[in-house]
């Protein structure tokens, strides 16, 4: 080491030299990175990831429904009725509402998943079960552990935040698919839930068309009824025709707004950890601890 004007350089063959001579603290603390890693590996609980993917339903009536939209918008849009647009939009407006809180929350209580949501540890691949954490929940009488004169099940909010952190839904911006993908313990759940999601938000969807067509029909009837121009009641007629075709293109279509491309499958390969993250992560821990014991003994020699 050479000191110049309060400063202190080392060369290569000194800095070789320093990692020869503490060759075994090094060995040791890389040694000490794997195991950290091996450890991880081994106490992580795992989990499996199930993905579904799916394409936008092109709606039978979207052609003439669009010419009337062009035709007729503005006079719709005055009488509070909503022509809809493409396949594309209303599979946007299913992604928002799968995100959202409200469905989230509905989907976890008609479904009954608050426990395998909130309380897993771990799944036993051998007997295909579910280990739950005791302390939050009696797996026996299906009961939530009561601490201190409160219960401890989640809030609707608590169960939010959790699912929304396994569940992943994405669009090919080229392609215009859709993806539903859940992580979870165990894999056969991973893939009933996202099974579950796709036929939820089908239906969902479908519920709202219908619900405002029968809304919409209604009211042109009420308008027809009113008005004795002729040009007027033939465009009430042909938006009521309009109207139909969702409803029954509604009540006939079983995947009304995401139609299945690739089901999905129970994955055989977990999702987490990921062995090359870390392994990587080993190694960087390995080279930092390294770094350390070099500039100790380099700190020490240039006190002495």
């Amino acid at each position: 080491m050479t000191t110049s004007n309060n400063e202190t350089y080392i060369t290569i063959s000194e800095l070789l030299s320093e990692i020869v001579e503490n060759k075994w603290k090094l060995v040791l603390v890389n040694l000490l990175a794997i195991i950290m890693g091996v450890l991880l590996i081994l106490f992580l609980p795992k989990k499996y990831e199930a993905e579904v993917i799916l394409a936008p339903v092109s709606q039978g009536g979207s052609g003439s429904l669009g010419n009337l939209a062009n035709q007729f918008g503005g006079l719709a849009s005055l009488a509070g009725i909503s022509l809809g647009g493409g396949e594309n939009d209303k599979a946007l407006h299913a992604q928002t509402i799968l995100v959202s809180w409200d469905f989230i929350e509905k989907f976890i209580e008609q479904n009954n998943l608050a426990a395998k949501v909130f309380a897993v540890k771990s799944w036993d691949k051998a007997s295909n079960t579910l280990s739950f954490d005791e302390g939050l929940y009696n797996q026996a009488t299906g009961e939530w552990t009561v601490e201190g004169g409160e219960s401890l099940k989640p809030t609707s909010w608590e169960l939010f935040e959790e699912f929304e952190d396994i569940l992943r839904v994405s669009q090919d911006t080229q392609t215009g698919l859709v993806k539903i993908s859940i992580e979870h313990h165990s894999p056969e759940v991973a893939k009933l839930w996202v099974d579950l999601l796709v036929e939820s938000i089908n239906n969902h969807m479908r519920s709202l068309d219908i619900q405002d067509s029968k809304k919409n029909i209604e009211y042109l009837n009420e308008q027809i009824e009113k008005t004795s121009i002729a040009e007027m009641q033939k465009i009430f007629y042909q938006l009521i025709e309009e109207q139909t075709k969702t409803l029954m293109l509604a009540h006939a279509t079983q995947e009304y707004v995401l139609k299945t491309i690739s089901p999905a499958k129970i994955p055989e390969e977990k999702s987490f950890p990921s062995y090359i993250l870390i392994a990587l992560g080993a190694a960087v821990l390995g080279a930092f601890l390294s770094f350390i014991v070099i500039v100790l003994s380099i700190l020490r020699k240039v006190g002495k």
